[in-house]
């Protein structure tokens, strides 16, 4: 959709963390599940009440999930696997948010 226009301006924001964590030289992927553990404990803190800290969570997930992507053209790494990867805990975060929001705050 628009993420297709979005990525190069993206990707210049992200240019200050991408030098920052590009001399360790690790895989894309581990950013992707990071931001998917992330994601997850954001969800656990909305589920015992802890708004703050959720959308922190929540926020740094974000952060991250759009790292991944940027990291990966930048170390040249990219690939369908990580492509996959990333839409995979994407949809889990997003589909869980409801969830949990749901269920821990039922009247709204």
């Amino acid at each position: 959709m628009i993420d297709i226009y979005m990525r190069d301006l993206k990707d210049k924001v992200m240019v200050p963390f991408l030098l920052l964590i590009g001399k360790y030289k690790f895989s894309p992927n581990y950013i992707t599940l990071l931001s998917g553990v992330v994601g997850l404990t954001g969800l656990y803190y909305t589920t015992v009440k802890r708004r703050w800290v959720s959308l922190l969570l929540s926020f740094l997930g974000r952060i991250l999930d759009g790292l991944d992507g940027a990291y990966a053209r930048f170390t040249n790494q990219t690939s369908d696997f990580g492509g996959y990867l990333d839409i995979i805990v994407d949809f889990t975060i997003y589909g869980l948010t409801p969830l949990a929001v749901t269920s821990t705050y039922p009247s709204y």
